[in-house]
């Protein structure tokens, strides 16, 4: 599921890298029917520093509306379902989810407030 972090800052430029060098990941978790995604790391820095300039400024995400691993053999568990082939994870349930948005490493912004997803079958 694609869509917008979208962040009105009223006040001055704020520099969310920090003093990495790289832009820092962005990641939107869904958490609801028992489930709690877990934030994977920062594999790569192909971005430069990201400063959000006073205004609204839209960062690209992509909330993952599947589990995040399965078992190969047997019939798995309510964590770790069975896969449905090597390559496809299969989805999460159908239900209602609320997001948290979590950054790889400190950024200088308030946390935004939860967003309610249903996941229909």
């Amino acid at each position: 599921m694609d869509g917008f972090l979208i962040i009105n800052n009223a006040g001055a430029t704020v520099n969310v890298s920090g003093t990495d060098v790289c832009k820092p990941t962005v990641q939107v978790l869904l958490y609801g029917n028992g489930l709690a995604q877990q934030p994977w790391g920062q594999l790569s820095c192909p971005d430069p520093p990201l400063s959000v300039d006073p205004g609204t400024t839209r960062i690209p995400i992509q909330i993952i509306t599947s589990y995040e691993g399965c078992s190969a053999v047997g019939p798995g568990s309510k964590d770790d379902p069975p896969c449905r082939s090597p390559d496809s994870l299969p989805p999460l349930p159908a239900g209602v989810y609320s997001t948290k948005v979590v950054w790889s490493g400190d950024v200088d912004l308030p946390q935004p407030g939860a967003v309610t997803i249903t996941l229909v079958s």
